[in-house]
């Protein structure tokens, strides 16, 4: 079975202009202000009853940052900033589950590249996100010894997720206008033929995968945010 796709309605634009002082002072090793404001966005998470916004499929606890003392190690700081992005992402009425392969081979045979599928469904580094003048390609997952990028390194080994990304408004709107006119062609399609498809392809299967994407696509454009997304 494949990995298990899930996408979350992710106010970007907010979350940098939140993070960009935040990254700058642990940069230069404070790290307690980011401390702090993880702990208070974490107490309000518990309240509310959101812990499904950090909580993996393993169910996995929030972190007790309150409880970390300065100086932080990379992991440390990571987790703060995943719990600082926590606050920017709401619930998707949709996610391509365990049929993004499917849906990656769909397009692949309608002239996708390799790139623009891994656009669409793993979307762009995290580190572009914290450090986008660190990052040559924003789709490429960097070297995650790199001290550079160690935040993002801290995010995917917190989370436990296979790959985790995001995309900007700018790209989901373009997706969405890619997508739209190749219901039909793909509904052509054998499916079952398809490279990695698998043997339970089916066009149906592979029709429900690009509604899926549409409408994951079509909500962050009518809420004007972008998306992230995890494959674990």
């Amino acid at each position: 079975m494949a990995a298990l796709h899930i996408s979350y309605l992710f106010d970007w634009n907010h979350f940098k202009a939140e993070a960009e002082s935040l990254i700058e002072a642990a940069d230069a090793g404070d790290a307690a202000r980011v401390r702090d404001r993880a702990a208070e966005i974490t107490g309000e998470l518990r309240f509310r009853g959101q812990q499904w916004i950090l909580e993996n499929p393993w169910s996995n606890p929030l972190p007790d940052v309150a409880g970390w003392t300065v100086p932080l190690n990379p992991e440390q700081v990571g987790s703060c900033f995943l719990v600082v992005l926590a606050t920017h992402l709401s619930e998707s009425p949709a996610s391509l589950l365990t049929d993004w392969p499917l849906l990656n081979a769909g397009l692949s045979a309608l002239g996708w590249s390799e790139r623009d599928t891994a656009i669409l469904t793993k979307g762009w580094t995290t580190g572009a996100l914290l450090r986008p003048d660190r990052i040559a390609d924003p789709l490429l997952r960097p070297d995650l010894s790199l001290d550079l990028l160690r935040y993002n390194f801290a995010w995917r080994v917190t989370t436990t997720y296979g790959d985790v990304g995001w995309l900007d408004t700018a790209t989901v709107y373009q997706m969405r206008e890619r997508l739209i006119p190749l219901r039909d062609q793909l509904a052509h399609l054998n499916a079952e033929r398809l490279q990695c498809a698998g043997p339970a392809a089916t066009t149906r299967s592979l029709l429900m995968a690009y509604d899926r994407a549409l409408i994951m696509l079509c909500a962050a454009v009518e809420t004007n945010t972008g998306l992230f997304m995890t494959v674990s």
